[in-house]
């Protein structure tokens, strides 16, 4: 491997690093066991929390970056090859729900399976977790 460092790693490289099947990477992934994340372009996003079923709204913040894909669409994604998506978790605080805001107009980011990333951080917990990998 040329870069041992990587900040993220595609889906399909760990599977072939595991030396699992794809479908236990999915399942892992479907089930909340492994976070995976897409990079959204700057867009104005609704910061809240989810709580009775409901968003609660805390703050509207530019953001640009990785952000975390919820286990429900991650599903949706993988059964169709592509989703429209409008809402995701935090990866920088636990519990939060970052939403593409409503105001201004946006349209919702289109993810599909090729965009998808596991963050290196979440990579060597799950390794450490399920003793996967080589550690590195």
């Amino acid at each position: 491997m040329v870069f041992h460092n990587k900040a993220y790693d595609r889906l399909q490289n760990l599977w072939m690093r595991w030396g699992i099947p794809q479908e236990d990477v999915y399942y892992a992934i479907e089930n909340d066991l492994l976070r995976t994340c897409v990079w959204l372009p700057l867009r104005y996003m609704e910061r809240g929390v989810i709580q009775n079923q409901k968003f609660i709204f805390e703050q509207h913040e530019p953001k640009q970056g990785f952000m975390a894909v919820r286990p429900e669409d991650f599903y949706r994604v993988c059964s169709t090859g592509r989703a429209k998506l409008r809402i995701f978790r935090s990866i920088e605080e636990e519990g939060h729900i970052l939403r593409v805001a409503y105001e201004p107009p946006q349209p919702a980011i289109m993810v599909r399976i090729g965009d998808l990333v596991v963050l290196q951080e979440d990579r060597k917990k799950f390794e450490e977790t399920y003793n996967l990998g080589n550690g590195n």
